[in-house]
């Protein structure tokens, strides 16, 4: 999906010369945690359960929009976001073979009062998602809001790691609680927006969009609401920002987009620098 994103960007820097475009572009910072549980999928901990709970820290985003003067060429649109938090997790084993029951002996061997097989620990997130859409709009400058439909994908990819359990001097090395993976998965795009022209020639544009995935037992969708002002620059740009809220969710099941399990979330607040291009 990286690697069609990248393409695309060639495509749209080397055709600017053959056919009139405008552009958009915006990067700015979306403050957000993360909630949820992941299901453990490797052999060793099978089936185990992380409850996560990520404060809310700075995270960045960026997006590009393509339009042509083309009649029937769809509207097109990348999306890169990137996500780090951390905060605590609360673990619950599932003991599933005799070397996890191993393990778990070793410490209630010199801890009978601790119950090893849930506790909370520190841990931290990473995820990462690329878009991509084609969409048509309707209702251009009608008077009415503009809606745009359309479809494409989204690749994502994500890293949890909880930390090592250390209890006085005894160190359990096979509780380093940890699990990964990626998927793409094709999404519905839905927008609508509406602008309010001033006098002074700014912008100022209302806008919502919904991207969803609802096939098998899976669920991914992202929603946000927004607000940009744009003014004129010169007679080829205009620059702004925008703010706005966005959540994002994973419900993944079974083995629909990628092979692990779990519910996760993240919502927040966003600020960015926009520009507009023709």
């Amino acid at each position: 999906m990286r690697k069609i994103i990248m393409l695309f960007l060639f495509f749209v820097t080397t055709s600017v010369t053959a056919i009139e475009m405008e552009i958009d572009v915006a990067a700015g910072t979306q403050f957000s945690g993360a909630n949820g549980t992941l299901v453990y999928t490797k052999d060793f901990w099978k089936d185990s359960t992380a409850a996560i709970e990520h404060d809310s820290n700075l995270n960045f985003y960026s997006w590009m929009e393509v339009r042509t003067d083309k009649k029937y060429w769809p509207k097109m649109r990348v999306e890169i976001s990137r996500f780090v938090t951390e905060g605590s997790s609360n673990i619950n084993i599932n003991i599933n073979n005799a070397v996890a029951q191993g393990l778990i002996d070793q410490v209630k061997s010199k801890f009978p009062s601790l119950d090893i097989t849930s506790f909370d620990t520190g841990s931290k997130l990473k995820q990462n998602s690329y878009e991509l859409y084609l969409y048509y709009e309707y209702f251009e400058d009608s008077g009415f809001p503009t809606i745009g439909i359309g479809g494409g994908a989204k690749y994502f990819d994500f890293a949890y790691n909880a930390l090592v359990i250390d209890f006085e001097e005894f160190t359990l090395e096979g509780l380093e609680f940890t699990d990964s993976g990626s998927g793409t998965a094709p999404m519905l795009f839905l927008k609508s927006k509406y602008d309010l022209d001033t006098d002074d020639g700014t912008v100022i544009r209302l806008q919502g969009e919904l991207r969803g995935y609802f096939f098998g037992d899976s669920t991914i969708y992202d929603y946000l609401a927004k607000m940009e002002f744009l003014m004129p620059y010169n007679k080829d740009a205009d620059v702004g920002f925008e703010f706005g809220y966005k959540y994002s969710y994973y419900d993944i099941q079974g083995e629909d987009i990628v092979k692990v399990g779990g519910n996760m979330s993240n919502n927040g607040i966003y600020f960015g620098v926009v520009g507009h291009f023709r």
